[in-house]
């Protein structure tokens, strides 16, 4: 046993060898991205200076009055000088760049031996998971049903978030079509239905479906959640009806939005507030699932103790 102790011992240093040469990689990975960016914009100078030269060039073989000649030779001569320096930032930034990638090719090679650790990790920890007592055993079973509710937690949480966000989308789509809509007044935005012309009825009318559709899905999700959330209006479904339009006389059949602006803005806001709850309490389940992670291997590399 005290060769798998060893062995779990040596694993451990490889695994923060590992983590701290991928942090050189992706350091090394953003730098290539940042200096290929850098490289595309000179290539982009390098080509419009070129294009200058070409075209006075070309424009002095047409001079014919002798002073507009020499002045033409100086714009030249300042173009190329320009071309020459465009050239020579190219080239050397192209050569930085060579190298950020000879330094990245390194880092890949260095780290392919360190592709298996977490899997060897596992292996050892479950030979030494089968030395343990029975007592320890059943506190490590006890800490493992735990982590697994935390992971069904997490699952329900960022399922409920995605559909949230589905929902948000919704919500942004309609309110930016409807905005143009309604009248610029506190009165309007809270009391008047926005009105539909038969052009506007098919977008707005399938987005409100698709509305309708993820905040009943999102509704279901948040009310499986093992967390309390705000309450949002849950009779609040979007339809469009019939109008009879009253104008000039006549009577015009049309369509609009049964629920007003402000009510979707309050609705929407509620919305916002849900989402930033669930990032919140995803963001503490992480946590918490990689600390009983960390415990559940402690206790089994010790043996239980402490």
């Amino acid at each position: 046993m005290k060769n798998i102790d060893q062995k779990l011992i040596e694993n451990k240093f490889r695994q923060k060898r590992k983590a701290y040469l991928q942090n050189e990689l992706n350091d090394l990975t953003q730098q290539v991205a940042r200096e290929s960016a850098t490289l595309q914009r000179l290539a982009l100078q390098l080509d419009k200076e070129s294009e200058d030269v070409e075209r006075l060039e070309h424009a002095s073989l047409n001079r014919i009055f002798a002073t507009l000649s020499a002045r033409s030779s100086l714009r030249l001569e300042k173009e190329k000088s320009e071309l020459i320096r465009a050239a020579l930032d190219y080239n050397l930034k192209a050569k930085d760049l060579e190298y950020l990638h000879y330094q990245k090719n390194l880092l890949e090679q260095e780290l392919k031996p360190y592709d298996n650790l977490a899997q060897e990790y596992e292996a050892l920890l479950e030979i030494k998971r089968k030395s343990l007592d029975m007592d320890t055993l059943n506190a490590v079973r006890e800490m493992e049903a735990k982590w697994k509710e935390q992971c069904a937690q997490k699952q329900a949480c960022e399922a409920a978030y995605e559909s949230g966000k589905k929902l948000s989308s919704s919500f942004n789509f309609i309110l930016d079509h409807l905005n143009e809509l309604v009248e610029d007044t506190t009165e309007a935005r809270s009391l008047w239905y926005p009105i539909l012309s038969q052009e506007e009825i098919e977008d707005v009318s399938a987005e409100i479906a698709k509305l309708n559709s993820a905040w009943q899905s999102f509704d279901t999700l948040c009310k499986e959640l093992p967390i309390e959330t705000q309450p949002l209006d849950q009779g609040f479904l979007l339809k469009v009806s019939d109008y009879m339009l009253e104008a000039e006389d006549k009577r015009k059949l049309t369509k609009r939005i049964n629920t007003s602006f402000e009510q979707l803005n309050t609705t929407y806001a509620q919305l916002r507030t849900v989402l930033n709850q669930l990032q919140v309490h995803l963001s503490e389940l992480n946590h918490a699932i990689a600390d009983q992670r960390f415990s559940i291997q402690a206790c089994i590399e010790t043996g239980g103790l402490r």
